[in-house]
């Protein structure tokens, strides 16, 4: 599966370029007790976890109880409190095919949160070719996937 990086501005920082900068985010749907809910996610190879703003657990059907509530830290050590929530799965579909796979997932805090796909669950499970000239990101399944592939176009 291939995917397109997503362009976006980028204000003035001291020594960085100015105007678009491209990053790996993907198309994810995640399918919960009784939703489901499409939306773009940040393929990051900084992120242990799979990371979703709080608005996407209602969507889906998910209480984020205290009972399964840590912290995290990101890029300046700010701590952030994150909700685990079990019995989610998530797919993606491209040229046709579709993956679907059960994964461990977390709900921020926050409804301003971007959408992370880390390591558990998600990169762990495909080997991940990030090609910064083209803008994509290439990902095929790995034998650690534990999901099915759908072809959309059999009937």
């Amino acid at each position: 599966m291939k995917f397109s990086y997503s362009p976006f501005s980028r204000e003035h920082i001291v020594g960085a370029r100015e105007g678009i900068i491209y990053k790996p985010t993907l198309p994810i749907i995640v399918h919960g007790p009784t939703g489901t809910f499409g939306l773009d996610a940040l393929a990051d190879t900084g992120s242990d976890q799979i990371l979703f703003p709080r608005y996407v657990a209602s969507l889906v059907g998910v209480s984020l109880g205290q009972q399964n509530s840590a912290h995290v830290s990101g890029v300046g050590e700010k701590r952030m409190p994150i909700f685990f929530v079990d019995g989610i799965e998530l797919s993606l579909q491209s040229d046709g095919q579709a993956y679907r796979w059960p994964a461990r997932v977390w709900f921020s805090d926050s409804d301003e949160m971007p959408a992370l796909l880390g390591h558990i669950d998600f990169l762990q499970f495909f080997t991940s070719t990030f090609d910064g000239k083209t803008h994509e990101l290439a990902l095929e399944p790995n034998k650690e996937f534990p999901g099915k592939l759908t072809d959309l176009w059999k009937r």
